[in-house]
Formats: structure tokens, sequence, C-alpha cells
């Protein structure tokens, strides 16, 4: 495991013996990224936080990437390690489990351009939290075409987070996420528990804010969020994606996430709040319950997403006996 290589403990040990800020391991998945790798490298050398590292879970075939972080000039801070070969989610996974949960833990996608201040703006907003719990920042992204072209900001989250948004939408885009210590550690501890994760940012999510975590909302963008045909999931802020998720509660996805993530957070609820707890059992309960019987459990559980028409079609999801 990653944790136990001393060659790398020894780097990052010398590295923070240069600098007093606090250090920033960026964990990336990477799959065949060769395409775009390079200049999402170049962007964590440009950030005006000095003290990151990188970690890369590679897997699919060789294209080239390992190469290219290993000639890289910041390659005395990157290190990769095998992926499982599983799919995104359980590459993001294999990392939260063989990195070890010191300092602040920062997410990457493999072909996006980071902003030089993403991180002193993320790392800015922990200052006056409780180091004790578990925080969560994540930002909005300028979201662009393959030639980093055609700007458009992604959309506000207007309502608070919490856990009975968690289990229901994600809110947060994975590749602007940054975990305090605190954080880093529950997710750590957590990923060994998990099962099959739909997507990992979801996942964090609803671990975070189960546990009584705190998930911050930053209005301004951090990065070049990327879109071209690769990307697993893409960005939900035009009708045609939202026809596409319409499409996924018809065709069981969404439902069939709901399961997978259920069974997920049922094996970590000992971590929870008793409050977060109760609905978890609630919603877990309600999803087999006659209509009616599963309105009022929903109701009690409180579940919400951010938008009007994300909440029509959640209830249209639990009327049709898709939820």
């Amino acid at each position: 495991m990653l944790q136990s290589t001393l060659e790398w403990q020894k780097n990052a040990e010398a590295f923070d013996l240069l600098t007093s800020e606090p250090a920033v391991t960026i964990l990336m998945a990477v799959y065949e990224g060769c395409d775009h790798l390079e200049e999402q490298i170049d962007s964590f050398a440009e950030q005006t936080h000095p003290n990151w590292r990188l970690i890369a879970s590679v897997e699919g075939r060789d294209d080239g990437g390992r190469a290219l972080m290993e000639d890289h000039p910041e390659s005395w801070r990157i290190a990769c390690i095998d992926g499982p070969g599983r799919g995104c989610a359980a590459n993001f996974l294999n990392l939260m489990q063989e990195v070890r949960p010191e300092g602040y833990w920062a997410f990457s996608d493999q072909d996006d351009v980071w902003l030089r201040h993403k991180l002193t703006r993320a790392l800015s907003k922990f200052d006056g939290l409780d180091p004790r719990v578990p925080a969560m920042y994540h930002s909005r992204s300028w979201v662009t075409d393959e030639d980093l072209k055609n700007h458009r900001v992604s959309p506000m989250r207007r309502k608070p987070p919490g856990f009975s948004n968690a289990v229901v939408q994600n809110i947060a885009g994975g590749n602007t996420i940054v975990l305090n210590e605190a954080a880093a550690r529950l997710a750590h501890a957590a990923s060994f528990e998990a099962g099959d994760v739909p997507v990992h940012d979801w996942w964090l999510y609803q671990i975070i804010t189960g546990a009584g975590g705190r998930v911050m909302h930053d209005p301004a963008p951090g990065l070049l969020y990327r879109q071209h045909d690769n990307n697993l999931i893409g960005a939900n802020d035009s009708w045609r994606a939202r026809w596409k998720r319409l499409k996924m509660v018809f065709e069981g996805t969404y439902q069939s996430w709901l399961d997978d993530n259920i069974d997920t957070l049922s094996r970590s609820a000992h971590r929870f709040t008793p409050e977060n707890r109760a609905v978890l059992e609630t919603i877990a309960k309600a999803r087999n319950a006659p209509l009616v019987r599963r309105i009022l459990m929903l109701k009690k559980a409180g579940i919400y997403r951010q938008t009007a028409f994300g909440s029509a079609v959640m209830w249209f999801s639990v009327l049709i006996g898709k939820f």
C-alpha cells in the first residue's frame, strides 16, 4: 500500500520542510487520460498554494499517461498506483483506501484545468471551523467544450446542503471537492465499508452530511470543466441533460443508484448522527411501502432536491414506483 511506501513518505516530509503552508494531497483517478493530462498537471504546478502532491490511480490501456507523469517537471511530488479496474467510482475509492488521511484531500479529474487560486480559495473557507468536525468544500465550475472554449458557469446550489438532500441528489462536483483532515479520515475509514458506489462524489456528500459534517458550496468557479464525449456523467445544466436524467428515472437507473446508495450507507450508518440514521431507515422502508404511506414517510424524512424541476422528477419517480 502507498501508505507504507518509505520513499513517498520521505519525499512528502522533505517538501513539508520547505513550506509552512498546509499539505494538500490531490487524488486523481486516471483512465486512458493522456490527451489532456499534461494541462491538468500544469495547472497544479501553477497553484498559488505551493504545498501539494498528487496521487494518481491509473487503469486502462497504456496510452502514455503514466510515463507523462513520471517525466513531468513536478514528477518528484507525483506518485502513481494501479487502479482496481472496476470503473471510476471504484478507482477513487481505491485512492481513499490507499492514501494516508493526513492534511487536506483534494479530488481531481484527469482532463480539467484548475484556476490558479483554486486551492488557496478552498483552504481559506476552512478558516475558523472546528478541525475536529468533518468538512467538505465544493465549488461551481466554468463548463467548457473540449478546447476549453464556450464558457458557461455551472448552476448555483440555492438550498442548504444536508443529508436529506444527499440521499436523493448529488450537488458536489468531485473535481472541485476539498476535504479537511477530519473528513479525509472519515472517508478513508468508510471507504473500506463501501460496496458498489455509483458515484464517488455523491457518496462523499452522503457520508459527510450523514456524520453531521459541514458542507460548503462556493459560488465562485474554481476550474475549467472540460465537456466531451468521454465524460462519465457531465454537467447537469441544460434541458438536454435534464431530459437524459428523466430517462434514467423511466429506465430504472436512478432507482438502481438509490438501491446501491442505501446499501452502502447502511454499512456506514454507525458513523451517522442518530437523526440521520433515522432518516436513512425511513427512506429505506418507504421505498417498499404502499403509495400513500410511501409519500407520507418520505415527507417525514424531509427529502428534497435543489430545483423545482428536480423535485418534480423526484416525486414523479415516487408516484410511479421508480424511487
